[in-house]
């Protein structure tokens, strides 16, 4: 008896010890959208205070994308997200050499984000959509 009390004592210390707890409970799904006009060709044009994350919230940033609004359209997947007033850009899509490209996963606590986008095209309108989930840190 003693032994299978101290094996279930162990194993309870383990789940406190390892175990995530609740902490995350699901608010909203996101999706944003946002607009940044261009003034001259191949350059990062900024969006200071794009959004913001509010407190005792966490967003998961899942997709994050900009295309031009108007004719002859492309996607630009140079763009990214940086705590505002940082200037160190976080990307949500990277290209590896041979081309292909893979999607990572943002988690972003509360503050102001800037976003940043990289353009070829002379002054014209990009759209930029950012999608993920709102979580609620409960304790």
């Amino acid at each position: 008896m003693k032994k299978y009390l101290s094996i279930l004592s162990f194993l309870m210390c383990l789940n406190f010890m390892f175990g995530q707890g609740n902490n995350l409970q699901f608010s909203r799904a996101l999706f944003e959208d946002y607009t940044v006009n261009t003034t001259s060709g191949s350059d990062y044009f900024v969006i200071s205070n794009a959004f913001s994350v509010p407190t005792d919230k966490v967003w998961k940033i899942t997709s994050l994308s900009a295309s031009r609004t108007s004719p002859n359209q492309y996607i630009s997947n140079d763009i990214g997200i940086s705590k505002s007033g940082l200037q160190k850009y976080s990307s949500i899509n990277t290209s590896s050499v041979n081309g292909t490209g893979h999607s990572v996963v943002l988690w972003l606590p509360e503050g102001s984000y800037d976003l940043r986008i990289y353009s070829t095209i002379n002054n014209g309108a990009h759209n930029a959509i950012l999608s993920g989930i709102e979580f609620n840190i409960v304790q």
